[in-house]
């Protein structure tokens, strides 16, 4: 009895394949859920969609314009967790997608050999997004998102938890975040990020990259490409081997580095690191005590504001062809008084030290080939 209706079981699921393969209807599953459990999805291809809706119900549908062959096909519930598997052949002449109804309160974990994810908004859980070859978009989020595809861009709105991104080509685009971290790299692309509540690192090897308000401290890397930052609450490291920094705030250690481009960093409370091989560095520094801060530039002018009630001591060295005919006092200006300025018309050298208010954190300015002011910085 038991053999005949495991015969049976068999037979109905060959039937149901072929039947599947040879016609237009579209696969269908669904499974009773509660709010808070989990979807696992694997398909080899396709495209997957999410969608929430009220009902405690799961239902997955798979769409195609086109017939074809299911090679193995899980779909069950075991405890808390739904898994639907999903291999079909000729694959990569199919355009499949599993579609995915689900109440907004669960988790997933999604996978795709080659196609995008889309999320809809209002996902209140934890979402894992791969695939090999696609693009990942998904909208509100609260919940931790984890999202990795290697050939596609990733376009996110806002997330109430940890952000972790990563795309071997292409794009980054993300909303605020809050509650959380964020961590977004891409080996060719630009990144763009809204306000992040904490830490914020965002790497990539070929593109511009743009952030809002980082509530921490904010970690930001191109090998080509412009940096620009809004205010960070905590240290900010920028570096690009090509292109202009430009930070609107920052209260701790701040590093700017450029092989070509403009540095301009404002309303910096504590310490700054800036060097550019070919640009201008303009910086707003108000210098946390016992703290060293270095200003360079082989090839533009340079531009300190601090304000007067600052103690340190400044050193400053320029290196211009300019010096054996103009004014030195043209070439580097301040409206503080020099202690030491000293000038060798034959080298084209100036070296000044300023000593602010009994001195105290050192500032060491060196340029060459441009100008030096130093001013008053009325906060």
């Amino acid at each position: 009895m038991q053999g005949n209706l495991i015969k049976s079981t068999i037979l109905l699921i060959i039937f149901s394949f072929l039947s599947f393969a040879q016609g237009n209807e579209n696969l269908v599953k669904t499974f009773p859920a509660s709010p808070g459990e989990n979807l696992q999805i694997n398909t080899d291809p396709g495209n997957i969609d999410i969608e929430t809706w009220d009902k405690n119900e799961v239902k997955i549908e798979v769409v195609s314009r086109k017939k074809y062959e299911v090679e193995n096909l899980v779909a069950e519930k075991s405890g808390n967790t739904i898994k639907f598997y999903l291999e079909v052949d000729d694959s990569w002449n199919n355009n499949i997608t599993i579609k995915v109804k689900a109440p907004k309160k669960f988790n997933y974990d999604l996978e795709s050999t080659g196609g995008n994810i889309n999320v809809g908004s209002d996902i209140n859980g934890y979402l894992k997004a791969e695939t090999e070859g696609g693009n990942i978009n998904f909208a509100n989020i609260i919940g931790e998102v984890n999202a990795e595809t290697n050939g596609g861009n990733i376009n996110g709105e806002n997330v109430e938890a940890n952000v972790k991104l990563h795309t071997n080509g292409g794009n980054i685009s993300l909303g605020n975040i809050k509650k959380g971290k964020a961590e977004v790299d891409t080996y060719g692309g630009n990144i763009s990020v809204g306000s992040v509540s904490s830490d914020l690192s965002a790497k990539t090897h070929g593109g511009s990259i743009s952030v809002g308000d980082v509530g921490g401290n904010a970690d930001v890397f191109t090998y080509g490409g412009h940096i620009s930052i809004d205010k960070v609450s905590g240290s900010a490291s920028m570096e690009t081997y090509g292109g202009h920094l430009n930070l609107d705030g920052a209260s701790g250690n701040v590093k700017a580095i450029t092989l070509g481009g403009h540095i301009n960093l404002e309303n910096i409370t504590g310490s700054i690191e800036a060097s550019t091989k070919g640009g201008h560095v303009t910086a707003e520094l108000d210098p946390k005590p016992n703290t060293t801060s270095s200003l360079e530039t082989s090839g533009g002018h340079m531009s300190l504001s601090i304000p007067s009630s600052a103690k340190a001591t400044i050193e400053v060295f320029i290196e211009n062809d300019d010096i054996e005919d103009e004014d030195p006092n043209e070439i580097l200006k301040s409206d503080f008084p020099a202690k030491t300025f000293d000038v060798n018309k034959n080298a084209g050298e100036i070296k000044a030290t300023y000593i602010l208010n009994g001195g105290g954190s050192k500032i060491s300015m060196n340029c060459v080939g441009g100008n030096v002011k130093i001013e008053k910085w009325n906060k």
